[in-house]
């Protein structure tokens, strides 16, 4: 390139120096711009139309009202020095035409177009629908074809080469359709008009053509900087008399910016999530609801079947993702799925307007998200047996203090009952989360709105349900596909702000037994495992179970046990020791309301089988007379019982 060592070059600053910065134009009309990168057509805020230097990527005002004029004449002579040593194209991608001043903003998906463009074999133009969005100044360009029938639409004429490549930038300002001609693709321009001419053109209508949009496909040599393909799209509006069919060339054109539309390539682009996604089932599309399922759309999980069977109301707009009273009235699931669709135009969100207890959804591939709060939400999962690719429950407790997503582990195991019991059980422990449990007596802060006695909120601020929900889609990719179960608490204070943690707990696999009376006996592996250590022992040995009992799943689940050190232990008998027992059995019953407490109890038999002694038998008798749910394991060699005593039936 014929580049010197002196350039003359003319700083242009205007009105509003220093807040915007100068702009740097070539005094040499030979200058050889069209091998020249990083150069912007016509001087922004002005009615100068000359190529300028590009200087930097970014915001060239906040960077010169940073730096000052010193620095910014030390940026033209490195722009210069790149240049003429080969550094001023970088490896990222073809740099694309800089236009200031443009008459408007044309919107399009190029990702499809440039599929599209490169399937054609022989046509080279397509003509496409395309919308006015806002007053003459921004258009969305659709990939489907114009037709005459398209009476609310505006057409928009596609031009390409996909044979040639250009690797040339502007050399002159563009004000005639000839300046464009230097690209390969300009060469379609006048056949596609003549072709639109011939199948849309009316001379009895009143709607007369005297100017059409028109993009030019431009292919360049490698992928262009912000796009997912090789070509540069450039738009215009073209003044062509469709009565008088002019020469094109002589045609006056006026230059858009052109940019890609939202789809799922650019929002896991731009949000950094760029890793394969799995399909989402989100259940309960409320305030918290709302807010991740539309977060993690943003991320790219486009797939998503949303299920709720309430509907939209006035109060909904507080917290909820929704901000506008447009969709007072209208089902939740329907609303979210459909601005989902709307953000990313055909994208494969649907919805559900019904209970997911009782909807037609198919969750087989799916990987469910309840943020429904509902028990029997809860237990129709658990008494289900549905097959899908992961659940998660999220829950906000104690006034809205307390986030906590539930993760099940790989084959339901732990389930997400086993999930939160351990969780109950974590929280007797913790100081912080003792709170939880004053919900168990304590009705909920709650607002009436006046649709019914059902019909109440917990009164809590946006902000905080936003706080809890930007946890999940963080940590669903991180924890959905590991093997054990995973506990994600967001405690968030908002009146005491330094106490304030997100903390993972990990939760084993369960042993789980199946009783021929419909009882499930759920222990956790390690804890089972440090009690079988026991059967290789000469003398037995006991131990308390500690747990939760649920009558509706008829389910035991043991969490740990307390192993008194006091046992007095024999060959063939064991005898419970007190040290310690009622303070362990107290502490839990009382900090936990009663929800996690001594179940029942333990013992091995290293000298026999698993089946109940007469000692047990009468143990059982005795249990029976206070009419509560007990449980005992017996633990013999290379074997394992469960008897639960409930009411005055004992259950093997």
């Amino acid at each position: 390139m014929d580049i010197r060592k002196n350039e003359r070059i003319i700083i242009y600053s205007g009105e509003n120096y220093p807040i915007v910065a100068p702009s740097v134009m070539i005094a040499r009309e030979d200058f050889p711009f069209s091998f020249v990168p990083h150069l912007n057509t016509g001087v922004n805020r002005s009615n100068i139309d000359e190529l300028n230097l590009c200087l930097y990527r970014g915001d060239i005002d906040e960077w010169f009202y940073k730096n000052g004029a010193t620095k910014f004449c030390d940026l033209i002579n490195e722009w210069f020095s790149d240049l003429v040593n080969g550094a001023l194209i970088k490896q990222d991608g073809f740099e694309t035409i800089r236009i200031n001043n443009n008459i408007a903003v044309l919107e399009a998906d190029f990702e499809k177009i440039s599929k599209k463009i490169e399937a054609d074999n022989k046509r080279n133009y397509y003509f496409f629908k395309m919308e006015n969005i806002c007053g003459n100044v921004y258009y969305r360009v659709s990939d489907d074809e114009f037709s005459s029938n398209d009476y609310q639409k505006l057409p928009c004429i596609l031009i390409f080469d996909n044979k040639n490549v250009d690797d040339c930038y502007f050399t002159t300002t563009l004000s005639k359709a000839k300046d464009l001609s230097n690209f390969s693709s300009y060469s379609r321009l006048t056949h596609a008009l003549r072709r639109f001419r011939s199948k849309f053109y009316d001379p009895k209508s009143k709607y007369l053509l005297n100017e059409i949009w028109v993009i030019m496909a431009i292919k360049r040599p490698q992928q262009v900087i912000g796009t997912f393909s090789c070509y540069e799209f450039i738009g215009f509006k073209l003044s062509f008399n469709f009565e008088e069919n002019p020469a094109v060339d002589n045609c006056n054109i006026r230059l858009a910016t052109t940019i890609q539309s939202l789809n799922k390539n650019i929002a896991e682009k731009l949000s950094g999530t760029k890793y394969e996604k799995c399909s989402i089932a989100l259940i309960g599309c409320g305030a918290l609801g709302s807010k991740i399922a539309m977060s993690l759309a943003k991320m790219g999980y486009v797939q998503q079947k949303l299920v709720d069977n309430d509907v939209f109301l006035p109060h909904n707009l507080i917290r909820h993702e929704v901000t506008t009273p447009f969709y007072i009235g209208l089902n939740k699931a329907r609303i979210m799925s459909s601005k989902i669709n709307v953000l990313f135009g055909k994208s494969e969100s649907t919805f559900y307007e019904e209970e997911s207890f009782i909807s037609n959804a198919n969750y087989n591939n799916d990987f469910i998200i309840d943020c429904t709060a509902s028990e029997r939400n809860l237990y129709w999962y658990l008494m289900s047996n549905m097959e899908c690719n992961g659940y998660c429950r999220c829950e906000i407790f104690m006034d809205g203090k307390l986030g906590v997503s539930f993760f099940e582990g790989s084959k339901h195991n732990p389930d997400i009952f086993d999930t939160r019991a351990y969780f109950l059980y974590y929280s007797v422990q913790d100081n912080l989360l003792q709170e939880i449990f004053n919900e168990q007596d304590n009705e909920f802060n709650e607002f009436h709105i006046g649709f019914g006695c059902s019909s109440d909120t917990m009164i809590l601020d946006e902000a905080t349900i936003s706080n809890h929900a930007s946890i999940v889609p963080h940590i669903l990719e991180k924890y959905r596909n590991i093997d054990e179960g995973t506990v994600v608490i967001n405690y968030f204070d908002k009146t005491n702000l330094e106490n304030n943690f997100v903390r993972k707990l990990k939760v084993c696999k369960f042993n789980t037994y199946d009783l021929e009376s419909g009882w499930k006996v759920h222990i956790m592996e390690c804890v089972i495992n440090s009690v079988r250590e026991f059967v290789n022992q000469s003398n037995e040995n006991m131990g308390l179970w500690i747990g939760c009992i649920d009558n509706n799943l008829k389910r035991i689940t043991i969490v740990d046990t307390y192993i008194p050190p006091d046992n007095l232990r024999a060959k063939n008998k064991v005898t419970s020791g007190i040290k310690g027992v009622n303070k362990i059995i107290g502490s839990c019953e009382k900090k936990s309301c009663g929800i996690i407490r001594y179940i029942g109890e333990w013992h091995t038999h290293p000298n026999g089988r698993a089946v109940p002694s007469e000692l047990d038998k009468r143990t059982f008798a005795e249990f029976s007379k206070l009419g509560k749910t007990y449980l005992m394991t017996i633990l013999g060699k290379g074997e394992e019982g469960n008897w639960i005593v409930h009411g005055e039936e004992t259950y093997e």
